[in-house]
């Protein structure tokens, strides 16, 4: 029979703001009211900081959030706060798409252990920041990637594809929730590719593209809140 702590335990997810990989802050109201709609669906939300250009550049951001993952996990913090560590995802938007994606297309050893989440829920990620990722990028995008990156040209840029998450992809990763707008400053194509390649490898995943110009959570209406909560709900188990 299970303890009345393991009958507690709850899905976790972390939540990962945006902000150009540059600028913002977990405490950002509109990035509490994520985390207090992700509690109030029944999970154990998380909203995080990570260092930022230009103190900072590839890959301390993600290295960041994967210690953070790896703090949710450890057991003694999986108790205090009724983390079930085995099932763990991730939601970000914009810059912070870009990193929850990266998370998800991360190691190879099981779900239940290290900085492994088990979906992730992204809304405009740029999961693909090489040069032919982003030859039809809108002025600024390029140049915000570079900063990023570390690097003064794209087209001679390493660091660009370990920073892609379509470029990391295997048949280990897991499910996606990919949301979008239509004619938003991250080019919906790159949404629309993606989740053609976590097809291919035959990994779950739900695209949700709506009309007009809204960026990250600026599509995060009730509606949309709704798909993420119930992609959550399907891959983490509550």
């Amino acid at each position: 029979m299970a303890s009345a702590v393991e009958q507690t335990l709850l899905p976790a997810v972390i939540s990962v703001h945006g902000g150009s990989w540059a600028r913002g802050d977990k405490g950002n109201s509109d990035w509490r009211m994520v985390c207090q709609s992700l509690a109030s669906e029944g999970f154990v939300a998380f909203s995080v900081n990570y260092r930022l250009v230009p103190d900072a550049v590839f890959p301390a951001a993600i290295d960041d959030l994967q210690l953070a993952v790896e703090w949710m996990r450890d057991p003694g913090n999986a108790e205090r706060y009724g983390i079930d560590p085995n099932h763990i995802g991730a939601f970000g938007g914009s810059a912070g798409g870009n990193l929850v994606a990266l998370l998800g297309t991360s190691g190879r050893s099981a779900l239940t252990t290290d900085a492994r989440v088990a979906a992730v829920a992204e809304l405009s990620g740029p999961v693909d920041l090489r040069a032919t990722g982003l030859v039809n990028a809108v002025d600024g995008l390029t140049r915000i990637t570079q900063a990023y990156l570390g690097c003064e040209d794209i087209n001679r840029c390493a660091p660009s594809v370990d920073a892609s998450a379509s470029s990391r992809l295997d048949r280990c990763d897991r499910p996606f929730f990919i949301g979008t707008s239509s004619n938003e400053f991250i080019s919906a194509n790159q949404s629309i590719e993606f989740a053609a390649q976590l097809d291919r490898l035959g990994i779950r995943s739900e695209l949700v593209v709506v009309p007009g110009e809204l960026h990250s959570i600026g599509i995060l209406d009730e509606e949309m809140r709704a798909r993420v909560a119930g992609f959550l709900h399907a891959e983490l188990g509550l």
